[in-house]
C-alpha cells in the first residue's frame, strides 16, 4: 500500500495513532464518568459501543490489496 522507501515510517504513524486512541479513549471515559456522579459507569456501555461502531467502520475504509499481484 506504501512505496518500499517509505513503509518504516508509514507503519511507525499507524502505531502511534494506534497507541494515541489506544491511552486518549480511556481517560475520555473516565473524565465523562467522573462528571456524571454516583451514577457515572452508565456512560461506559454508550461509549464502547461508539467505539466498537468507529473500529468497525474504520476496517471498511481499509482498502484491499491489489488482486494478481504477488509480492
Amino acid at each position: 500500500m506504501f512505496p518500499p522507501e517509505l513503509n518504516a515510517t508509514a507503519i511507525s504513524f499507524v502505531f502511534v495513532f494506534a497507541q494515541l486512541g489506544g491511552s486518549f479513549f480511556p481517560v475520555l471515559t473516565g473524565v465523562l464518568g467522573s462528571r456524571m456522579g454516583p451514577g457515572g459507569v452508565r456512560v461506559m456501555q454508550p461509549v464502547l459501543v461508539g467505539l466498537i461502531s468507529a473500529t468497525g467502520i474504520s476496517w471498511l475504509l481499509v482498502p484491499s490489496p491489489a488482486k494478481g499481484k504477488e509480492s
